[in-house]
């Protein structure tokens, strides 16, 4: 476990944790990597390799996957990173709530600096556009019903790994029905993260 950790977050600084500079042109192209599929229609779209990816990190501590979207956001590819990054939220979750040496001060603590940590930077890119987050979404669902988790089976409690699924199914349930809502939000944020990135390049 202390291994998982420790692997996990040297990953996370390798390819995430960047000097402030870096990290605002990296928001700029975030937003441009977004919106250039928004514009070109290819909402969902993901690489084929990373299916033989999320079939490799199968047999892994559910940190792996996490620790491997933040590898991908730092290569700007950040539809198979979020793929990935949902994936993991529901391996981690079945894990936490299924597994009887569960301890919050360690899997619940780990995924919670994971999921903040590269959960920040991924639904920042996901929200420029509703039809490519709630896509992705779905895949990493369909992933996760269709593929057992070989770490730690399904058959631990069928009852916990379909709860999770159904869990984010009504995250985008309730997305879709609410599109005008969510793009309105997201594009208040948005707007107001681009004038603060703004003005402080503008101060270098």
């Amino acid at each position: 476990m202390k291994k998982t950790v420790t692997i996990a977050l040297l990953l996370l600084s390798a390819h995430v944790a960047l000097g402030q500079d870096d990290q605002l042109i990296f928001y700029k192209r975030l937003y441009e990597i977004g919106d250039s599929i928004n514009k070109k229609g290819i909402s969902g779209s993901l690489a084929p390799f990373i299916f033989k990816t999320a079939d490799s990190l199968g047999k892994e501590h559910p940190a792996g996957y996490l620790a491997c979207a933040a590898e991908l956001a730092g290569k700007q590819q950040f539809n198979e990173a979020s793929f990935l990054y949902y994936l993991g939220l529901l391996r981690y979750r079945y894990y936490n709530a299924t597994n009887p040496q569960y301890k919050s001060s360690e899997d619940g603590a780990l995924l919670g600096s994971l999921d903040y940590m590269v959960g920040e930077i991924l639904r920042s890119y996901l929200q420029t556009g509703l039809d490519n987050y709630a896509a992705i979404l779905k895949a990493s669902v369909k992933y996760y019903k269709a593929n057992d988790y070989v770490f730690y089976p399904r058959a631990n409690s069928v009852i916990n790994y379909n709860k999770q699924a159904d869990g984010l199914s009504a995250v985008i349930d309730t997305m879709n029905m609410n599109k005008s809502r969510f793009t309105e939000m997201w594009a208040k944020e948005r707007k107001e993260m681009e004038g603060y990135i703004n003005d402080a390049l503008k101060k270098k």
